[in-house]
């Protein structure tokens, strides 16, 4: 049984989070998921909820220092993203981003690999439920979206070492423990919507399209 994190911490992390996001800007324009915190507040607090409390404590320390320093790692984030999916924009941008050591960089690539091969079979079970329409890999990044991969490495470019640290001790526990931290966000992300578990979210999702 995994223990559940205190959710204050979540809600203020959310809280932080969407201030840093509201103030991120768009060559397009505002988009229309910065006026939908539901949307938002359910997608994280899946991932939020599946974390231990001391990654969720190194992760408020980093979006504090953040906010101190004058960074929004939102908008970090996503430039990060831009590597792949609009590589000339990155360059004329890149140096507004936090320089990493190639550690850094080594540890973040470390989890987002484990964390794509903890994805692929659910992907493979619960095809409606991960159907975002987002392709796995950085290969196949579109223009008009970015792929899980790639998503996930920009997020985990903004976390600080300790974070990292935290989380990759996190995902190594669950494992000794016979579970995937990836199978545990879209549980909890599928329950907050409603559902009593994937099995049944991919049912419902089957049944509304047909």
């Amino acid at each position: 049984m995994v223990k559940l994190p205190d959710t204050e911490i979540i809600n203020d992390i959310i809280s932080r989070e969407w201030e840093m996001f509201q103030q991120t800007t768009n060559a397009g324009g505002r988009a229309s998921c910065q006026d939908d915190y539901d949307t938002f507040y359910g997608m994280r607090f899946g991932q939020f909820v599946s974390w231990s409390q001391d990654v969720l404590e190194s992760y408020l320390n980093d979006l504090k220092a953040a906010e101190q320093a004058g960074r929004n790692l939102i908008a970090e984030k996503y430039l990060n993203m831009m590597e792949h999916t609009y590589p000339e924009e990155y360059e004329l941008q890149k140096a507004a981003l936090h320089e990493l050591s190639a550690e850094h960089r080594a540890l973040a690539d470390t989890i987002c690999e484990e964390m794509i091969s903890m994805t692929i079979p659910l992907r493979e079970e619960f095809p409606r439920v991960c159907n975002s329409g987002r392709p796995l890999r950085s290969s196949e990044d579109l223009l008009w979206g970015p792929s899980v991969e790639t998503y996930q490495r920009g997020e985990l470019y903004t976390y600080s070492y300790e974070t990292l640290t935290a989380l990759k001790k996190h995902i190594d526990t669950l494992r000794s423990q016979g579970l995937s931290l990836a199978r545990l966000i879209l549980e909890n992300s599928v329950r907050h919507y409603g559902y009593e578990s994937l099995e049944k979210a991919e049912k419902a999702i089957g049944r509304a399209s047909e």
